[in-house]
């Protein structure tokens, strides 16, 4: 999924570049047999509810779809609001949403209905996210950015003298 993500980051920049669109394709075509897949038995074991292998890779395939038309197209010059929280959401719900979805999904798959379970769980890691976000990313981002530049400051200062 990164690579793929670097691909498309490459066919912003040059929507030619035969060998960007080959790496996407390519990693696409493993993100549907090595996160897809996975994706779909995990499901099953979890909820008893078989996914088609066909619908997976639509799914998938549509995720790389959909970050495309927002970086390659002229929707990239789009700003609303939504569109940045779902950006800053982006991070904290990658690093969520496995361990507390699973979690959550595996403790109320037996007192809910499927439906129920998903909206719970996506409710509930999203504003996880959201808190991570606001409580955790905002007032860090500025500190780290200065110790950070501080450190780059040093490291250039030292090479200089050398």
């Amino acid at each position: 999924m990164f690579a793929g993500g670097m691909a498309i980051y490459l066919l912003a920049r040059d929507r030619r570049d035969v060998f960007a669109w080959l790496v996407l394709t390519l990693n696409a075509l493993v993100a549907v047999s090595q996160v897809g897949l996975p994706a779909r038995e995990a499901v099953l074991g979890s909820t008893g509810y078989r996914i088609p292998d066909l619908l997976v890779a639509a799914v998938v395939l549509m995720c790389f779809g959909l970050v495309i038309l927002a970086t390659c197209t002229s929707l990239r010059s789009v700003h609303a609001r939504w569109l940045m929280l779902a950006g800053v959401l982006t991070y904290p719900l990658y690093l969520l949403r496995e361990w507390w979805g699973w979690w959550l999904t595996f403790k109320l798959h037996d007192r809910l209905p499927p439906l129920a379970v998903l909206v719970v769980t996506v409710a509930t890691v999203l504003m996880a996210a959201w808190l991570v976000h606001r409580f955790v990313e905002r007032p860090l981002a500025q500190p780290l950015r200065r110790a950070i530049d501080r450190s780059l400051r040093r490291a250039h200062s030292r090479e200089s003298q050398v």
